[in-house]
């Protein structure tokens, strides 16, 4: 992530996004109503890119 300097896409903490905040954001990753996303690594020429995480994108913070 920071070599694409992509930051949106870590972990946030309690300072950047509240429990409760935290808590809504994610209710719809694990009731299932929203996918995760596939994070992924790219790989040598000529191999896949390799799963690295999974996540959701957010608009909050």
């Amino acid at each position: 992530m920071a070599a694409h300097a992509d930051v949106s896409l870590c972990p946030r903490a309690d300072v950047q996004v509240g429990r409760a905040e935290r808590a809504d954001l994610l209710r719809p990753v694990w009731d299932g109503s929203r996918e995760l996303r596939r994070v992924e690594r790219p790989g040598p020429p000529g191999t896949p890119a390799e799963l690295v995480a999974g996540g959701v994108r957010s608009t909050s913070g």
